[in-house]
């Protein structure tokens, strides 16, 4: 029974109030956690965005990248073809060392080996021919050397295409006169064909009085302007 006054009105009273005070501590959480996961779903989108310009950025690093890439191989590739072109335009020839003849006993090995030299450095230089190593071709061709400068192209065929090239310079040396001349026979042979496309006689006397008469003043007085007419005529049959 309740009485005016008594404790129950006042503990009905006290259990409103503790009911008030859990719902707003309820609300109050309920609030805060709202509130936390707004900011961390701010946070996240954030994150995503700053993701998104991550990744934007790193694929547009990569394909500048990779344009970059693919334009330095266009123009590396561009200057190799130029390149190639260029010496597509040169002729691939070997210069055998000559074979002296009755009339040029004087000529030394090393007079020789100067005029191959000579005259593949000078067809070289005519920047019109792509010359073999001497080297190489003394190798190639010291086992069957008067073969290679004989009657016959067979033995120079076989030569050039173990030098891999269009044309081999065969010849004759028919005369070497330390007074002061010198005569070469010479022979282009085409190593496809074996066809002969130059045979000829080129002669040369001393442009001014010998001295000596020795390989260095035949070399400078006599061959160095045999070999200008050679090369000369050479590189015209080519053209």
């Amino acid at each position: 029974m309740a009485f005016p006054g008594s404790s129950a009105v006042n503990f009905t009273g006290t259990a409103n109030s503790s009911i008030s005070q859990s719902s707003h501590m309820v609300l109050s959480i309920l609030c805060k956690k709202s509130t936390l996961q707004v900011d961390e779903h701010k946070s996240n989108s954030q994150h995503l965005n700053m993701s998104s310009i991550n990744i934007y950025t790193m694929k547009r690093i990569i394909k500048t990248g990779f344009l970059s890439v693919i334009l330095t191989v266009a123009l590396t590739g561009v200057a190799v073809a130029q390149a190639t072109s260029k010496a597509n335009n040169k002729v691939r020839v070997a210069v055998v060392e000559f074979t002296p003849g009755p009339n040029a006993p004087g000529m030394s090995v090393e007079a020789k080996r100067q005029l191959q030299a000579s005259i593949a450095f000078n067809l070289m230089e005519s920047d019109r021919f792509d010359v073999v190593d001497v080297r190489h071709t003394r190798e190639a061709s010291k086992a069957d050397l008067v073969a290679v400068n004989g009657a016959s192209a067979d033995a120079a065929v076989r030569v050039g295409k173990q030098l891999g090239v269009s044309y081999i310079l065969t010849g004759t040396i028919d005369e070497y006169n330390t007074k002061g001349s010198a005569t070469l026979k010479t022979r282009l042979i085409e190593v496809a064909t074996g066809k002969v496309k130059q045979d000829g006689e080129i002669s040369q006397q001393s442009t001014s009085n010998m001295t000596t008469g020795g390989d260095a003043e035949m070399k400078t007085k006599v061959l160095k302007p045999l070999i200008l007419k050679l090369t000369a005529a050479l590189k015209e049959l080519v053209l």
